[in-house]
């Protein structure tokens, strides 16, 4: 099967906010925590070593003229992000749900940003559900009743850098 090349986008935070979260993210125990094994490398669990806000996700690497998105990335103009509380979402054929953390998009800033990045070449299956703005923490159980844990971690969220992320493994940050 041939593998796809595809690229995406990402804000990172302040290292001590990010440690914040991922101290408070313990409130999840890990008999709770999904676990699967994908393309023989374990995913699931406690996702906050990797802990970011994804911009967009499924650009078709191959067709992409990197330099426009180089450009549209540095006029991502993220500073501070605040967060509106704790989510969950789950699709009908999972055998888990995500816990995230809602991310308020002040004057739909961060929408508009994504909906100018599908402009670019990219693989539809991954924009075939609405964007919403948010900051995975956890795969969970099904049975994880979410309404069990309340956030406490930071409220607002330093950007620290925007990173296009290349499957090649040529990632550029500003």
């Amino acid at each position: 099967m041939n593998k796809r090349n595809i690229s995406y986008i990402t804000a990172t935070f302040s290292g001590e906010e990010k440690e914040a979260i991922i101290d408070w993210s313990k409130i999840i125990g890990s008999e709770d925590l999904y676990f699967a094994k994908k393309d023989s490398e374990m995913e699931g669990g406690n996702v906050t070593d990797k802990l970011h806000l994804t911009l967009f996700y499924g650009f078709d690497e191959d067709k992409l003229d990197k330099d426009s998105v180089e450009k549209i990335k540095g006029e991502i103009d993220l500073k501070i992000i605040e967060i509106e509380g704790l989510g969950v979402f789950s699709l009908p054929d999972q055998d888990y749900k995500v816990i995230y953390l809602a991310v308020k998009d002040k004057d739909g800033l961060i929408n508009k940003r994504h909906e100018e990045l599908m402009k670019f070449p990219h693989f539809e299956e991954y924009q075939k559900f609405e964007f919403i703005p948010h900051i995975a923490i956890a795969f969970v159980k099904k049975e994880f009743d979410e309404a069990s844990i309340d956030y406490q971690g930071p409220r607002f969220l330093h950007i620290e850098k925007i990173i296009y992320h290349s499957k090649s493994g040529k990632n550029r940050v500003s």
